[in-house]
């Protein structure tokens, strides 16, 4: 390296320092995110160890957590981050809906029976009723989207309805 590229390099250390604003800094609204997590147990401590997520979302969505009945050994979001709350549904994979109780009101959690891995949750964030549902999709796609208008049609319609999820 000659003289000129190292006087360079360190020009750009010093006055062209790479800036960013996080994306959900900048977001209005209610902000919902959406992680595939591989096994709640494992994970959650260290994904909420990144304040931004606690401090600029109202709900994250998660997909295989990994959790059953027989897991004694979950602990809830609140043990981790006053004042969230979460769902959970016990399927092949683990579903689990977990919100800022100052921004988000559940109102009515669905008991579904389905083929598919999904967890409806009617809610209140903001002001507004929501109905949430989370999905996780597992084998080929075949049949998945019929399967999917089918289970949502067995759901109330008078709620503006968000389907977010994941697939293997």
């Amino acid at each position: 390296m000659n003289l000129s590229a190292l006087e360079e390099m360190n020009r750009m250390r010093k006055d062209a320092l790479f800036e960013w604003i996080h994306p959900l800094i900048e977001m209005t609204g209610s902000n919902i995110c959406l992680f595939n997590i591989r096994s709640w147990n494992a994970h959650i401590e260290h994904f909420l160890s990144d304040k931004i997520y606690l401090d600029y979302c109202d709900i994250f969505c998660f997909t295989e957590t990994h959790l059953n009945a027989v897991d004694s050994r979950r602990f809830g979001i609140n043990q981790y981050a006053q004042g969230w709350c979460d769902v959970h549904k016990n399927t092949d994979h683990g579903l689990s809906i977990c919100y800022n109780s100052n921004k988000v009101k559940v109102i009515e959690e669905f008991q579904i029976e389905s083929s598919l891995e999904m967890l409806p949750v009617l809610i209140e964030a903001r002001g507004e009723s929501m109905l949430l549902v989370l999905i996780y999709r597992t084998g080929p796609l075949g049949n998945f989207v019929s399967n999917l208008v089918e289970e949502l049609q067995n759901l109330p319609r008078k709620y503006r309805t968000l389907v977010v999820g994941d697939s293997i």
